[in-house]
């Protein structure tokens, strides 16, 4: 018995009927619009995604603005009822200690964050950068370079940073 290869009109292939088939200028459209990379619109998820990383990003500038303001009703409305930062250290401040070891000591602070990495996975974010910290402490410049990991949650729709872990990078001699 004799195999013949057929199309999808169910036509011996390479018959005239075969060569009029409807599908085949689809077929050759879909293909070339693939080779051609038409196919990798993003889909509603990863703009999502790309919102919220917008909405993070921004929410961590505030927190950190709000730090060098001494003002922590604004680093509250970002910032979740029970966030702490731990250090490398070993030391562990909720908002208001950190509030007031920077009150008592730190004047002029400033967080210049690079070098932001984010991921997102369900109401759940993380984030990784290199964060450099300048200000005065006691009267005495103070700062240096930290690497810093973010939380992230996201409560009915509004992000609000967890936790924060910074390590002071060593200076090099």
């Amino acid at each position: 018995m004799a195999w013949n290869t057929l199309t999808a009109n169910n036509r011996p292939a390479g018959t005239a009927a075969a060569r009029r088939n409807p599908l085949h200028p689809f077929v050759a459209l879909l293909l070339l619009a693939v080779v051609a990379g038409c196919g990798t619109t993003p889909e509603p998820r990863d703009r999502a995604d790309h919102r919220a990383g917008n909405e993070i990003r921004e929410l961590t500038d505030r927190m950190w603005a709000a730090l060098g303001d001494q003002d922590l009703n604004a680093f509250r409305e970002v910032s979740s009822d029970d966030w702490h930062l731990y250090t490398a250290g070993g030391s562990r401040f909720t908002a208001e200690r950190l509030f007031e070891v920077h009150e008592a000591n730190i004047r002029g602070f400033e967080l210049e964050a690079d070098a932001f990495e984010l991921r997102i996975a369900g109401d759940i974010a993380w984030a990784t950068y290199t964060a450099t910290m300048s200000g005065e402490r006691q009267g005495e410049p103070w700062g240096g370079e930290f690497l810093v990991t973010h939380i992230y949650e996201r409560v009915d729709g509004d992000w609000y940073s967890v936790h924060t872990h910074e390590s002071r990078v060593p200076e090099s001699d």
